[in-house]
């Protein structure tokens, strides 16, 4: 098995199929084309083992580890985190944007186009973009996993964010077939309702460490059935949506790792959990905002930032019910 770079380079089939095979059916002869994009690497992440964050066989538990893919090759930058003479997170993304959309328009369909963190970002808005464009089929598939549009992001749509040269954008309305996989407790997925929790706030900023990075490995058929919701929106489109449960506290993680007994540190989670609950909405899956014709907030051809600068170049632009997962 191929070991990939990255955030890990994953396969995926059709949304029934999706199914199918988390039921443990066997998947169709037709081989679907999987594009695949991974999260945040940069200059950095050229310092971890190509299969740090997981391999084909762990990706989704394991569903689709006999499935074939392509990974979309893109900067995977985070100015200045992943290396102060890397690209800024939002010239990363438009970049990864459109080499996923031109990957669509030359590979051979039935298409799944997934991705993980930064790289669910980029096809988040590539599913925006092509959702007018007849040259993709209906049945094309979009797998978000761990996308902070719809964690962080929340709340501050529409407002550019100069540090990241990035406007945080919802979901939207689309024809296709959409899955969206947000993991509990992940400091970057897993939106806060009341930041002045501040054991909920700590919680969540482990949990970019303990849950994040491996989100891409969440075993959907796991899922309880009531942190699951599927809805049709008025183009026909479906959204399933999961929120895979977190076992184990991240903020406790620490102590577990230091060496104290589990049975001791799951007394303590017991006692921290319902407080650190408490800082977040029951759970709603992203609600899609309605279709639109979009427009890049800056061209796809982002200039590259001139060696030996430390400053990013200008950015353009302006500046529900959860119930806990048991």
């Amino acid at each position: 098995m191929r070991s990939l770079r990255g955030r890990l380079s994953g396969t995926v089939v059709a949304a029934a199929v999706l199914a199918g095979a988390l039921l443990g059916a066997t998947p169709p002869a037709t081989a679907e084309t999987v594009l695949w994009m991974g999260g945040t690497g940069g200059s950095l992440g050229a310092l971890l083992p190509p299969d740090h964050f997981g391999t084909p066989a762990t990706f989704l538990g394991g569903a689709f580890a006999d499935r074939q893919f392509t990974v979309v090759g893109y900067p995977s930058a985070f100015w200045p985190i992943t290396g102060l003479h890397d690209l800024t997170l939002g010239q990363s993304i438009d970049i990864g944007t459109a080499n996923l959309e031109a990957a669509a328009h030359s590979t051979p369909g039935p298409l799944v186009l997934a991705g993980v963190s930064q790289g669910a970002m980029a096809v988040q808005q590539a599913e925006a973009d092509l959702n007018g464009d007849t040259a993709i089929p209906s049945g094309t598939v979009f797998i978000l996993i761990a996308d902070p549009n719809l964690g962080v992001g929340r709340g501050r749509y529409g407002v550019h964010v100069p540090v990241l040269d990035y406007t945080p954008r919802p979901m939207l309305d689309s024809r296709f077939v959409t899955i969206v996989v947000t993991n509990q407790y992940d400091g970057f997925g897993d939106p806060i309702a009341n930041p002045h929790n501040l054991l909920t706030v700590l919680n969540a900023f482990m949990g970019i460490a303990y849950v994040h990075p491996w989100a891409q490995n969440s075993d959907l058929a796991a899922v309880p059935k009531s942190n699951i919701t599927t809805t049709v929106n008025s183009q026909g489109g479906t959204t399933t949506s999961y929120l895979v449960p977190t076992q184990q506290l991240p903020l406790t993680r620490p102590l577990r790792k230091l060496g104290v007994p589990d049975a001791v540190v799951n007394r303590i989670d017991a006692v921290l959990r319902p407080i650190i609950d408490a800082g977040y909405a029951p759970w709603s899956a992203p609600a899609p905002a309605p279709a639109r014709r979009t427009q890049r907030l800056r061209p796809v051809s982002a200039s590259t930032r001139t060696a030996g600068s430390s400053s990013p170049p200008a950015a353009a632009g302006t500046s529900a019910p959860r119930s806990r997962v048991r």
